[in-house]
């Protein structure tokens, strides 16, 4: 009954910004399958955004995610734009919020939560076949967790694993200290065993200083301190 309850809802909504297509599988293949086949980029001037049915997005999304394209698109080491405020320290399991004056930087982890993968890169990542493939990076939580979850649940980290081949950083935005381009309503299931509500404050007001991003953001790996660009 919901599974035919949550197809009526996709069929029924209205998408008046192009052509929408829904995608019915007759069984269910897992989160790590959805991502890896969610997409396949075209051409390098396509865009995706990935968005899970627990994600709310502010209304300066999409202005927020062309602009970063606009910005660090051509970087070799961008591997997309995510619209999720950071919060995880990679190499410790704690939380460090980079707040970077509140600008536009990169950082060694994707944000799944809204997440913009630069079609360059993705290409190439969904190549690889994450029922074969060991994403196991040293010293970090991620690899930890990969090994406690179930099998196929934790699409992330492979892309970690990528991430850190490549040497590659995603841009993140922390718009306000309890403020995101994207909340997350952490309802029961995959990754929350209870409903926990809503975790930031949706931007509703765009600050003018994030028109002009510098030129080369300050870039941070996996412990949250200060990297230089790859050269």
């Amino acid at each position: 009954e919901d599974w035919d309850k949550s197809i009526a809802v996709a069929k029924a909504a209205e998408w008046p910004f192009g052509t929408k297509q829904v995608l019915i599988n007759d069984k269910n293949e897992g989160l790590a399958a959805a991502w890896f086949k969610g997409w396949v980029p075209p051409s390098d001037d396509h865009r995706a955004m990935f968005l899970e049915d627990d994600i709310e997005v502010s209304p300066f999304w999409y202005k927020w995610v062309q602009l970063m394209y606009k910005a660090y698109g051509d970087k070799p080491w961008m591997a997309g734009v995510t619209l999720q405020h950071q919060t995880l320290n990679t190499r410790t399991g704690g939380q460090t919020h980079i707040k970077n004056d509140y600008t536009p930087f990169g950082y060694k982890l994707l944000g799944s939560w809204g997440f913009s993968p630069h079609p360059k890169h993705w290409r190439e990542f969904i190549k690889i076949d994450p029922k074969k493939h060991d994403p196991h990076v040293p010293g970090l939580i991620t690899s930890s967790w990969f090994k406690q979850v179930k099998k196929g649940s934790m699409w992330t980290q492979h892309f970690i694993w990528y991430t850190e081949k490549h040497n590659l950083f995603t841009i993140y935005l922390t718009p306000g200290d309890k403020l995101s381009m994207a909340a997350n309503y952490r309802e029961k299931g995959e990754h929350y065993q209870s409903s926990q509500g809503k975790d930031f404050t949706l931007v509703t007001h765009w600050d003018p200083k994030w028109d002009n991003p510098p030129a080369t953001p300050n870039l941070y790996g996996w412990d949250c301190k200060l990297v230089p660009e790859p050269k």
